[in-house]
């Protein structure tokens, strides 16, 4: 079972246009230590984790200008962590998202942007359900609603 997730991921970064890959279940399932372990071997220093469990209060204000700009929420996130990132190369991971809803919108707009966004969470499913605004964007097609696991 372990190896058929791993292989969606990979499947997942491997397309030519990425939407953000939502990975939703129980807690304690191994869904972050499977994302971290594919996304480090696929990206390497590519890989970038926020984890809004454990950092809400220093990942919030990253998300805190207009959740379209995903750009510039990549390159707040670039500041942050230290790093160089572009999205050839990137793969970014937004653990637990559900708890930020600013970083939870600005899910929708990284569709179609070039940026490997994964967002995973024990709550993700009744998050995204319990939504105002609209979620996944694409309209009526879904051409750019999330991929699911």
């Amino acid at each position: 079972m372990r190896r058929g997730f791993e292989q969606a991921i990979e499947g997942w970064w491997q397309s030519q246009d990425p939407r953000p890959l939502l990975i939703r279940g129980a807690r304690r399932t191994g869904k972050t230590y499977a994302t971290e372990e594919v996304g480090r071997r696929l990206a390497g220093d590519g890989f970038v984790k926020l984890d809004f469990q454990t950092d809400l209060d220093l990942i919030a204000p990253l998300f805190g200008g207009p959740t379209s700009d995903v750009d510039a929420i990549m390159s707040r996130v670039a500041d942050y962590k230290r790093v160089r990132l572009s999205k050839e190369t990137a793969f970014v991971l937004f653990d637990e998202v559900q708890l930020c809803e600013h970083a939870l919108n600005s899910l929708r707009f990284f569709s179609g942007s070039g940026w490997r966004i994964c967002g995973t969470g024990s709550q993700l499913g009744v998050a995204t359900r319990r939504r105002r605004l609209p979620f996944p964007s694409g309209g009526p097609t879904r051409d750019h609603a999330p991929h699911d696991l």
